[in-house]
């Protein structure tokens, strides 16, 4: 889809359909994390099983801490909520009651 519309952007010189090509790549890119809710970490665990969910914490806590920095800079607090989301979301039977 990002390719099409890459195309169609260069094609027609329209900047939207090349700002849609960007965010699709980076959605896709970011899908690819091997953490426990995105599609990467199901292809972790099917490929190495025994260690998917240390990755998935340590990529977490990247996460986390990418975020903590960019915070400290003015960034903004997103990719610091992120990490924290993945955390909890790995420990899901621990921290939330069904």
């Amino acid at each position: 889809m990002a390719f099409a519309a890459s195309f169609i952007g260069n094609v027609l010189g329209n900047d939207f359909f090349l700002l849609f090509a960007g965010v699709g790549v980076i959605l896709s890119v970011f899908n690819l994390f091997p953490v426990k809710p995105l599609d990467g970490w199901r292809m972790m665990f099917s490929i190495c099983p025994k260690s998917a969910e240390v990755i998935g914490d340590l990529t977490a806590i990247v996460i986390l801490g990418i975020g903590v920095c960019m915070m400290l800079q003015g960034y903004g607090t997103m990719f610091a909520c992120l990490g924290i989301f993945f955390l909890l979301q790995g420990r899901k039977d621990t921290f939330f009651v069904r």
